[in-house]
């Protein structure tokens, strides 16, 4: 019966990296390579299996950023930046910036100006700014309704950690949906996206 449990779970874990909703650093892929599994897939299937798999391993790929805040969070660690040498080139205060960084406030409470000056400081184009945007829109209008509804769970003893990996996780499906904005709140962002798009366009000249 454990095993079964086990068997079930590790499918579970094996469908949700290959659709690339967990990651796991090179762990997962490094047990997989080095487990004897009882398949009855073809020994060329298992083989390029493996074999995929131990590419994988190799390969070191740029993490995927999701929202402004990761998109910062790694940038800063692969650059081995300070706070400072960011929100000041921006044109932001420390503040504004940190809760950028926790994609804690709505992009459309950021100036024009700051995203295009973060996207000339990062060398990023108006459409991967602009995908990055529309995320970090839908993670912060939808957050309070996360919030509400952890609400009404209790987690006991360990309720502090057990509700912030919830968050966490529910933050990150939200920000990878395609959940639909209402109308008010999309045309809001459609004016924010156009006034950068118009701005870039406009210093290009």
């Amino acid at each position: 019966m454990k095993n079964d449990k086990n068997d079930k779970i590790d499918r579970l874990i094996q469908l949700a990296w290959l659709e690339g909703w967990i990651t796991t650093r090179g762990a997962y892929e490094k047990a997989v390579v080095n487990r004897n599994v009882t398949s009855t897939a073809s020994p060329g299937a298992r083989a390029a299996l493996i074999s995929r798999l131990e590419r994988a391993l190799a390969a070191t790929p740029k993490p995927v950023s999701l929202t402004i805040g990761t998109m910062l969070q790694s940038l800063r660690a692969e650059q081995s930046l300070k706070s400072a040498e960011i929100f000041s080139r921006i044109g932001l205060s420390l503040n504004v910036y940190r809760l950028m960084e926790h994609d804690a406030i709505s992009p459309l409470k950021i100036p024009v100006d700051a995203w295009t000056r973060l996207m000339r400081l990062f060398d990023l184009s108006v459409d991967e700014l602009e995908r990055i945007i529309r995320r970090t829109h839908q993670l912060v209008f939808f957050r309070p309704s996360v919030k509400q509804v952890l609400a009404r769970y209790k987690f006991g003893k360990r309720k502090s950690r057990k509700s912030q990996s919830l968050e966490e996780g529910l933050s990150e499906m939200f920000a990878k949906a395609n959940l639909e904005i209402p109308p008010e709140e999309n045309e809001k962002l459609s004016n924010l996206l156009a006034a950068i798009r118009e701005q870039d366009k406009e210093s290009r000249k």
